[in-house]
């Protein structure tokens, strides 16, 4: 789906325009599309600690405890064995919340709000490492020829 926003030629390129990382399916917001393997192999490794902040609209309201249990780093999700990094919430309402998290972890944002007894119904990636799209709208581009 990704690759029928951008322009034809790109998807010709070699080599080819590849994404760094991905959403889910009804997740939408910021993804990075490169064809540099080195600088995506950088920003998806996950030795590489690279922050994603994500708006998350919850089907309940909180219930006052998950910042400490986010920030805490003892999170251990369903089918996994070691205990999530530390996140760090931003409450802007009791159901709508800032999470940024370093990992990528299958449906990760969806299974700690599980873990804390909610629901994410709506997910927005509002930054991937760095880079915010405040100003696009759903389907836009920009071009970056930044620092890395």
């Amino acid at each position: 789906m990704i690759y029928s926003l951008i322009p034809a030629r790109w998807n010709r390129r070699n080599p080819k325009i590849a994404t760094i990382g991905r959403l889910d399916v009804d997740t939408t917001g910021a993804i990075i599309l490169t064809d540099d393997g080195a600088l995506n192999h950088k920003l998806s490794s996950p030795k590489s600690d690279v922050s994603k902040v994500y708006e998350a609209t919850l089907a309940v309201p909180l219930k006052g405890d998950e910042k400490e249990i986010f920030e805490s780093g003892n999170i251990i999700l369903n089918g996994e064995e070691k205990p999530l990094k530390p996140a760090k919430l931003t409450i802007l309402n009791d159901k709508l919340v800032h999470l940024e998290i370093v990992e990528g972890k299958y449906h990760q944002v969806k299974r700690m709000f599980a873990y804390t007894g909610n629901k994410v119904v709506k997910l927005h990636r509002l930054e991937f490492a760095g880079f915010r799209v405040d100003d696009l709208k759903e389907g836009e581009f920009r071009v970056i020829e930044d620092k890395f």
